[in-house]
């Protein structure tokens, strides 16, 4: 069995190396690693090159512009010749026996279309964040759409399924999400590897621009569009949260914008108020102060308060 590792790359060649060495220090060797530039013509491509360049065994796919983290996984798929994919980002990087362990039980079940693992997380110097991102979560349409979860990186898929579902959507934000809907509505099984087999780094975010909540919300609606279409899934109670819940998250992301954003963020709110009332109360107030504070007094109230 051949594993193909996708690894889109875009602004950080200074972190490639780590990423391609720890695959290439696998304790499994049947491994194909495919790098993808994404970063267009111009200085960073070039220094992907001279990175690629130092590991004959490894392939570099490049193209003219950026298209995105979206496209370059997708491409990097497109021409894979393993039996099974897994991705990783430039900056994130493998523990030595992640591939042997995640395909353990596609190996041993051969009806099994992928298996999830466990990441752990850290900043970028190293220290460990604990945060309930790094589980896996959700095995079946339902579940996931109630409380899944998963980051690309933690997948490991026969390359035969992802290609037949369409690979990753062309959507701003949450591909992975939305791929796990598109996979979990074709009735296919997954496994769980309950153990930390990579490193995710987490950097300081960057300020939110009006690009970033305008993407957020479009990505938001794509989902849920698809929450809609399969709401003959829940009972009235999950649709009603899950109603709840698309109000508050649009009602979040426009919290961080311009004044016009904010008072979208009210409205959204008050859509949210309809649905639950008062239930949930306190992440309304969060929502509600995050919407009417500047950022200034919002984080010294939230500092002060611990809120």
């Amino acid at each position: 069995m051949k594993v193909s590792v996708i690894i889109p790359t875009y602004k950080r060649s200074k972190y490639l190396i780590r990423a391609i060495e720890s695959v290439l220090n696998q304790d499994f060797k049947n491994i194909e690693i495919i790098v993808v530039d994404d970063n267009g013509m111009g200085i960073q491509q070039e220094e992907t090159k001279l990175i690629v360049k130092k590991y004959p065994e490894v392939k570099l796919i490049t193209y003219d512009k950026n298209k995105g983290g979206c496209y370059a996984r997708n491409k990097g798929a497109e021409e894979a010749t393993g039996d099974i994919l897994m991705f990783l980002d430039d900056d994130d990087y493998f523990f030595k026996d992640k591939v042997r362990k995640h395909i353990a039980p596609l190996i041993e079940d051969p009806k099994l279309a992928m298996s999830l693992c466990y990441v752990k997380i850290t900043d970028e110097a190293g220290n460990n964040i604990e945060n309930t991102l790094k589980y896996a979560k959700g095995d079946s349409l339902k579940s996931f759409i109630l409380n899944g979860h998963i980051f690309t990186l933690m997948m490991a898929i026969k390359t035969d399924i992802f290609r037949s579902i369409g690979g990753f959507e062309n959507i701003p934000r949450f591909q992975d999400q939305y791929f796990m809907y598109k996979f979990f509505s074709y009735n296919y099984k997954v496994e769980f590897v309950k153990e930390e087999l990579l490193v995710v780094v987490e950097h300081e975010n960057n300020r939110v621009s009006k690009q970033n909540i305008q993407n957020e919300s479009i990505a938001l609606n794509a989902l849920y569009t698809f929450e809609k279409e399969n709401f003959k899934l829940f009972n009235k109670e999950d649709q009603r949260f899950l109603r709840n819940r698309h109000f508050e998250q649009m009602a979040s992301i426009r919290s961080k914008g311009s004044f016009k954003d904010r008072i979208a963020g009210i409205k959204y709110l008050v859509k949210s108020n309809s649905v639950y009332g008062f239930e949930n109360s306190s992440e309304k107030v969060k929502i509600l102060m995050r919407l009417a504070l500047t950022d200034k007094f919002y984080y010294k109230l939230k500092n002060t308060f611990r809120i």
